[in-house]
Parts: structure tokens; sequence; C-alpha cells
């Protein structure tokens, strides 16, 4: 095999990769424009997208990325953008772990702990925080 053919074969290869990055990252367009949304409230609070990414802890190019759809929004980034503007924290987490699920069921289970029809969820993490610190610290 020549240059030339591995030169081709990169290409052929980083163009694949760039596809599937794009396809992966626009197969749930509710949730981008749901983060999207988040996104131009938080630019008309702050005042411009550099002190949004700032006060976000991302770099400006995730945050256009996060607005043209080609990244996901994280959980934590979905959180913090949740107190910038003062909305339920619980659901945003919900719809980010909703965006980054793998399978449908995965997605519908964040999907209704974000909107509230999944009720247990505050009284199942109190649980385990309890456990976890009855183990941490156990009373002799």
């Amino acid at each position: 095999m020549n240059a030339t053919q591995r030169a081709r074969l990169t290409r052929q290869r980083l163009a694949r990769q760039q596809r599937e990055k794009t396809t992966k990252a626009r197969q749930r367009p509710q949730l981008a424009r749901l983060a999207r949304n988040a996104l131009n409230r938080a630019k008309e609070r702050t005042g411009s997208d550099l002190k949004t990414a700032a006060l976000l802890g991302i770099p400006p190019s995730h945050l256009c990325d996060f607005r043209k759809g080609l990244r996901r929004i994280d959980p934590r980034s979905a959180v913090e953008l949740a107190n910038l503007l003062n909305e339920n924290v619980m659901q945003a987490l919900g719809n980010a772990l909703a965006f980054t699920a793998r399978s449908t069921s995965a997605r519908h289970f964040w999907l209704d702990f974000a909107s509230g029809i999944w009720p247990h969820g505050r009284r199942i993490y109190e649980r385990w925080a309890d456990d976890r610190f009855a183990k941490e610290y156990p009373i002799r």
C-alpha cells in the first residue's frame, strides 16, 4: 500500500467517524431543542456566550457544539445551567441523562424522572444516602 492509498483510507475513516458523531448527536432533536432554549435564556441572562461558558465551567466551543447539536449536554453542565436559570435541577438532570441514555427504556425512565411521573427518586436517594452514611459511620 503506497502513501496515496493510506492517505485516502485515512480521509475516508475520518469522514465516516465525523458522520457517525454527527448522526449520533442529532438523534434526539427534541432534547437538543430543550438544551438550546436553556442556553439561549442563559445567554440573555449573562449577556454573552463567553460569560455563560465561564459560569458553566466549560469551553466556549462546547457551548457552540451544544447549540448546534454536535455534542450532548452532560449532566454536570445541565445542573449548572439549571442553577444559573433558577430552574428545577432534578428536571434538568433527568433531561440530560435522557439525552445521553443508550437504550429506549433508560431514556423513558429518565424522562419520567424529569417530568415527576416517577415520584420515588428523592425517597430512594435519601434511603441510599442514609444507608451509605450508616455504613461509613457505624454506631457501636
